[in-house]
């Protein structure tokens, strides 16, 4: 489910917030 936070390769999804986060 979206409730996690998926890991797109090096970009950090969060569908709690809709941004990607690049760590």
């Amino acid at each position: 489910p979206f409730d996690k936070i998926l890991y797109n390769k090096q970009q950090h999804y969060d569908p709690r917030t809709g941004i990607f986060t690049c760590q």
